[in-house]
């Protein structure tokens, strides 16, 4: 076992610099402390490509009690950059794999196009499960890759007042790229209610709303996705039109081809619900005239 002892009061007296092909420049620092009244010298192991050290700052370092000219520079980005950009690559591919593996295998209905994100479920109940992925997914990953590891070099101790909005950005990135990744929305139809929720990260647009309110479904236009070439991907919104006249947004961002049969689907079974509660209401009806 090797024991270090940190020293906190230690100041840089170089930053060396490294310029690439493209012209810019990565620094890391050269730190001088000093043991038993012998001074020794450590360099920094990352280059980072923000100067955001100066020589005379202070800067904590590690030091083998044994062998004290074996040093290292004690910052979060020197520290633990390496580590955690491999952490988070290696998280992501590992994502990927899961989804890969739990999710996609091939459905029995992947040769009808309309059921690529949707899945109907008539066997326990009547629910719907419509799957969050899509392939602009993967560019999402990558932009979340590249925001992480902007954050672990340049070191979070070094971004003063950026730091808490940087940091909330760089979650709410993370938490989206894993709802997307493997949420689902389930839609249950039961002979009183419609039940809307999304699984397994919480996501706002939990519902329940009485079968007997609903009076008409629809798809309206939502989000459109456009890139350079112009509008990529135009989504589709569910509302449900309610008894007073108001509106209820049931589901949102759908393929339009999804958004359809989702549609189709629960007025079929809507009007299956309703054809089934006249005729109870009929028969106790029945029963009441013949007593």
């Amino acid at each position: 076992m090797v024991l270090v002892q940190r020293q906190g009061r230690t100041t840089i007296v170089v930053l060396e610099e490294q310029r690439g092909s493209d012209g810019h420049s990565s620094y890391r620092p050269v730190v001088e402390y000093e043991v038993d009244g012998k001074s020794y010298r450590c360099t920094g192991k990352v280059w980072v490509g923000t100067n955001l050290n100066k020589v005379g700052d202070k800067i904590a370092v590690l030091y083998q009690i044994d062998r004290p000219e074996i040093g290292y520079v004690d910052s979060f980005s020197q520290r633990w950059a390496i580590p955690l950009v491999f952490c988070i690559l290696g998280g992501f591919f590992l994502s990927g794999f899961l989804h890969y593996a739990l999710f996609g295998r091939k459905s029995k209905n992947q040769d009808d196009p309309s059921w690529h994100n949707v899945r109907v479920d008539e066997t326990n109940g009547r629910r719907i499960v419509i799957r969050w992925f899509s392939s602009l997914c993967w560019g999402l990953l990558m932009f979340c890759v590249v925001w992480n590891a902007f954050l672990i070099m340049v070191g979070l101790e070094n971004l003063g007042i950026l730091v808490l909005p940087t940091v909330l950005a760089g979650v709410a990135v993370t938490y989206l790229t894993l709802a997307l990744f493997f949420n689902r929305t389930t839609v249950k139809v039961s002979e009183f209610e419609i039940r809307v929720w999304h699984w397994p990260f919480p996501w706002i647009g939990n519902k329940v709303l009485p079968c007997e309110k609903i009076r008409h479904l629809c798809c309206v236009p939502g989000l459109t996705i456009t890139g350079a070439a112009g509008p990529y991907k135009s989504l589709v919104n569910i509302k449900a039109t309610l008894s007073d006249g108001s509106e209820c947004l049931l589901l949102r961002s759908l393929d339009k081809a999804d958004g359809l049969t989702v549609q189709r689907q629960l007025e079929k079974w809507l009007k299956a619900t309703a054809a089934s509660v006249a005729s109870e209401v009929k028969k106790e009806h029945e029963g009441e005239s013949a007593v």
